[in-house]
């Protein structure tokens, strides 16, 4: 299909530092405002903005139209790398940040924002286990309403264990959970999703005989793990799934895989569906034509059920752009857009993406603006009939 495109709008963010500005994920509110008045949906991403005091956590909210509302910031006390990696919206409008800061002799903490809907900070949770690094990298609300952040801890100070935490809404900590797997190496989540209060996680598990494989784990609500389920693309070679969505009784989870043989070298997209006993229904890969890495950053599941993937594809004229599937609940592809920045031939990077229940698609990410500096770049996509798509930057 070859989609009819126009722009919309366009909105940017430059740190006080005017270094390089990332960011990370994307959401959109949860209130039932927007089904009523669509002007009403405001868009909210996070990330970090370089300053004075190294990167700070920065969060945005943005209203329908492109205009900035508030930006609120969050300085570890060490004035060194803090990032935001994932962002939620409860249905009053409060913002959850999960992500990690640099406190003075603690390493990198795994770190928990709770901020009100006019962008006041509310409380923080800051995790640290053995004095080496945590991070959050995602984070969902569960049945009960409670925060569910999926990340990893240090085992040892060369060693990762992927970790799950339940806070409640005040930021108390219920539990946390740790995956180590076979070989005691590197283990991590890089997203989490649920199902009422059942917790599923996805991300990377590393061993004595594998670069890395997409793991998957079930813990119930007390944090006891279910099942845990890998997939390898090629023996030996990487993959990691850094998406999960559940859906109508199925997970399904996206990322980077080095193909199904080991002499492939590049990455492709690979997407899985599991049901909820952890049995793989099918599999499908994306690989461009120009056969560059292609990575899949983001899965989400848009108002009619189908599964929408966003992540990074190379183009042989463009580039490095941001590359957006859409899949049926058969792993069928329904049609597919690139995004490659018009005033900038760089690299365009898509790492977040939202929905809402007008079939809009907004992807967020980084793109270069210039060859020393890059800038967030949401995009908008509108879509009212599925068959005539157009792209809003």
């Amino acid at each position: 299909m070859s989609p009819d495109s126009t722009v919309l709008w366009t909105q940017t963010k430059n740190g006080s530092g005017n270094g390089d500005d990332y960011v990370y994920a994307i959401t959109i509110d949860r209130s039932t405002s927007g089904a009523s008045n669509p002007s009403a949906v405001n868009i909210y991403v996070t990330g970090s903005t370089a300053t004075s005091n190294g990167d700070d956590c920065t969060t945005i909210k943005i209203t329908n139209s492109g205009t900035i509302s508030w930006t609120a910031t969050y300085n570890g006390s060490a004035n060194s790398t803090d990032i935001g990696r994932d962002i939620i919206v409860d249905a009053s409008g409060n913002v959850y940040v999960t992500g990690e800061c640099t406190n003075t002799g603690a390493g990198k903490d795994m770190l928990t924002i709770k901020y009100n809907s006019s962008g006041t900070q509310q409380w923080t949770a800051t995790l640290n286990k053995i004095n080496f690094d945590e991070a959050g990298n995602a984070m969902c609300f569960d049945g009960s309403g409670n925060i569910i952040v999926g990340g990893y801890k240090s085992a040892s100070s060369t060693n990762k264990d992927a970790m799950t935490v339940k806070y409640t809404t005040s930021g108390t900590r219920s539990w946390d959970a740790s995956y180590a797997g076979t070989s005691n190496l590197h283990d991590w989540a890089n997203d989490v999703t649920v199902n009422g209060d059942d917790v599923y996680i996805t991300g990377k598990t590393t061993s004595s005989t594998s670069a890395g494989n997409y793991l998957t784990v079930k813990y119930n609500s007390s944090g006891t793990q279910q099942w845990a389920a890998t997939y390898d693309g090629a023996p030996r070679d990487e993959d990691e799934s850094f998406s999960i969505v559940y859906s109508a009784s199925n997970i399904y989870i996206t990322g980077k895989s080095k193909g199904t043989t080991s002499s492939v070298t590049t990455y492709d997209y690979a997407t899985i569906k599991y049901n909820t006993s952890g049995t793989a229904q099918w599999t499908v890969r994306y690989n461009g034509a120009s056969n560059g890495d292609d990575i899949a950053g983001k899965i989400i599941v848009d108002f009619k059920g189908d599964l929408i993937v966003t992540g990074t594809s190379v183009d042989a004229t463009s580039g490095t752009d941001y590359y957006t599937i859409c899949y049926n609940t058969s792993g069928t592809s329904q049609w597919a857009l690139r995004y490659a920045n018009p005033s900038y031939n760089g690299s365009d990077y898509a790492t977040g993406i939202a929905s809402d229940v007008y079939g809009n698609i907004y992807v967020t990410g980084t793109s270069a603006y210039s060859s020393t500096y890059n800038k967030f770049c949401t995009v908008k996509y509108t879509d009212n009939t599925r068959s005539h798509l157009k792209i809003k930057h």
